[in-house]
């Protein structure tokens, strides 16, 4: 079997992914698809293609609704609360930056949007159907054919060229998109039979993106994607999240430390000690090219 998260194989017995990590649920009753995935980004040519004029941020009904929802976590006689009544909603088709430092509850919201953690308190729901309410077999159909996760480490298979990587994921989904042409839309059509070893850091997170995107996914989840990369390459990859976001209708959510990145978004959730202080809808986003940091 392969792992839903980051696509790698595991023994038909594993309890946890070897690659990401990932506890493998139970299995119970699937659960029906969200509605229509968003349509593929054009074909582009390998070259990184210049960056669209930004578009105002949507104002239709809320696609993602996380309500007064808490995490506890239980350690002895300590329990932190990674979630304290966290509450804030994203539009459908949005760039969506959350906001905090280490220990904010950032990654913990993204986990529990991925459907990968469960929550102590409230609810989350996702084209108005609650995530937080399903079946350890319906949160993997959910995480297989709903959400793409870009992570900060790639989590690539190293003895699979970057073709093979993307085609993993290709392989748990419905309905997918063909890996050759998410490669070439992310810049890498003469970078296919490459090993991740042979691949620089901007590359193998491209590479993880277009694993991503394969799945043709209606929400993409990217845990400090440019964490790892130097600037210029951190400033393609994002580059690369916003086109995805404007060009597919993707609702695209990024984790990050990084305030410079706020102009960017859609919308920016500012978190702190587990709780939403503050949320900002950005009318006129910032194209990433005219973003410095």
């Amino acid at each position: 079997m392969f792992c839903e998260v980051c696509g790698a194989r595991m023994d038909d017995n594993a309890m946890f992914c070897d690659v990401c990590g990932h506890r493998v649920m139970g299995e119970d009753t699937p659960v029906a698809p969200l509605s229509a995935a968003p349509q593929p980004m054009a074909q582009q040519q390998s070259a990184y293609a210049p960056p669209p004029a930004a578009r105002p941020a949507r104002s239709g009904p809320a696609f993602i609704e996380f309500n007064d929802v808490s995490k506890e976590y239980v350690m002895g006689e300590v329990t932190i609360d990674a979630l304290d009544h966290a509450t804030f909603d994203i539009a459908e088709g949005e760039l969506c930056l959350i906001i905090g430092s280490s220990g904010a509850g950032k990654t913990t919201a993204l986990n529990v949007l991925g459907g990968i953690d469960s929550v102590t308190g409230g609810q989350v729901k996702v084209d108005n159907r609650t995530i937080t309410s399903l079946s350890n077999k319906q949160l993997i159909d959910y995480r297989r054919n709903q959400v793409g996760f870009v992570f900060q480490f790639y989590n690539l298979i190293p003895n699979l060229t970057a073709l093979e990587n993307v085609e993993i994921a290709t392989q748990l989904s419905k309905n997918p998109l063909k890996p050759e042409d998410v490669l070439n839309m992310v810049g890498l059509r003469d970078r296919m039979d490459s090993f991740p070893a042979q691949l620089s850091g901007g590359e193998q997170q491209r590479v993880s993106i277009a694993r991503a995107l394969a799945k043709n996914p209606r929400l993409l989840l990217c845990d400090e994607p440019t964490g790892a990369l130097d600037y210029e390459t951190g400033k393609q990859i994002l580059q690369l999240l916003q086109d995805t976001c404007r060009q597919t209708g993707t609702t695209v959510v990024i984790i990050s430390h990084n305030m410079a990145f706020e102009p960017i978004a859609d919308r920016v959730v500012r978190m702190r000690s587990g709780q939403v202080y503050d949320v900002t809808v950005n009318p006129s986003p910032m194209s990433v090219a005219d973003l410095e940091w």
